[in-house]
């Protein structure tokens, strides 16, 4: 439990930094954020307030947890998330974020105050099926019916932003690792992969694909070595040791490789 807080407590150290350059509009609706976050650390708070898990955990974001009523009520209010984030961290359910949703009638733009509106992304599907996207960063009009999401990482910071949409501290902290100050989305990949999101890449490979059951054996070969070398690479080194320049360039590699050779293998079945 004391390595799981001092996880956090590193990863929150840059929420400062990150608040100081939002103007005093955002700067104040995320201090509220956070605010409202500390009454759900504990996942029986959210349970007694009417709050549900939708949808798996998803690698940059955790899992949703959501309350139906102020969900469907479209207001914006700080003190009042209608989603929360759950992330499994040191073999416990850690809130790491909470969100805000607003549904808009089509060619209607999502609000841009307190937050600007470029925060916003576009929800048009189920968790579920969104969970499998390749990026949660769209924003603006849509031609139909939707539901606009804005994040905000509070309690647990977002090197990248407190309003960007995903959120790739998340596998180091699950990893038990102190997230590094500049983060490359592709070793964060690799790092979740090997600490148990093999079956969301696979998920995701096969919505965008959809594989032939030749290709399919051959790409979850892949996924799955490439889990094994990452869980290996895990289990020898020291969890308190911070994570070097080498260490992050070699989960890159991993990454690199497993997209170099399922494109090779896709490339290959297209043209036989």
């Amino acid at each position: 439990m004391y390595r799981v807080r001092l996880l956090i407590f590193a990863a929150a150290l840059a929420w400062c930094r990150s608040a100081a350059a939002q103007d005093a509009p955002a700067r104040d609706f995320l201090a509220r954020a956070r605010a409202a976050a500390e009454r759900f650390r504990e996942m029986s708070a959210a349970m007694m307030a009417g709050y549900r898990a939708v949808g798996p955990e998803i690698p940059a974001m955790g899992q949703h947890w959501i309350q139906p009523m102020l969900l469907n009520s479209s207001r914006v209010d700080p003190d009042q998330p209608p989603i929360l984030e759950y992330a499994t961290i040191g073999g416990r359910r850690v809130l790491v974020g909470v969100a805000y949703a607003v549904v808009l009638e089509p060619n209607q733009a999502p609000p841009d105050l307190p937050v600007a509106r470029r925060w916003w992304h576009q929800h048009s599907g189920d968790l579920t099926a969104e969970s499998l996207s390749d990026s949660h960063a769209d924003s603006g009009e849509s031609d139909s019916d939707g539901v606009v999401v804005l994040h905000a990482w509070v309690p647990v910071t977002n090197p990248a932003g407190p309003f960007v949409a995903e959120n790739w501290a998340l596998p180091f902290l699950r990893a038990g690792l102190v997230p590094p100050k500049e983060i490359s989305a592709s070793s964060a990949r690799a790092l979740a992969l090997g600490t148990g999101a093999l079956e969301h890449f696979l998920a995701q490979y096969r919505g965008h694909l959809r594989p032939d059951s030749t290709a399919d054996a051959l790409a979850s070969a892949s996924f799955a070595a490439g889990r094994d070398a990452v869980a290996a690479w895990l289990a020898r080194r020291d969890p308190a040791a911070p994570l070097s320049p080498e260490e992050q360039d070699w989960l890159e590699g991993v990454w690199h490789r497993l997209e170099d050779q399922l494109r090779s293998e896709t490339m290959t079945r297209r043209e036989e």
